[in-house]
């Protein structure tokens, strides 16, 4: 189980290409609680960890 702010980290799983399972994000604090399963992207079609960075990354607006 992993744990990010969503507000100040770029991880794949805050990416608007992720296909994997979605964080459980507390949207007052910014807070997020992530599993370390792996998912899909969108523009490689490859497999990634949810703390991934790659250079498509293009954060989701639920995030900001």
């Amino acid at each position: 189980m992993g744990k990010a702010n969503c507000r100040d980290t770029k991880i794949c799983i805050f990416c608007n290409m992720w296909m994997g399972t979605p964080p459980d994000t507390n949207y007052a604090t910014g807070m997020s609680k992530f599993t370390n399963k792996r998912g899909m992207c969108k523009n490689d079609g490859e497999m990634h960890t949810p703390e991934d960075l790659c250079s498509y990354f293009n954060k989701k607006l639920m995030y900001q």
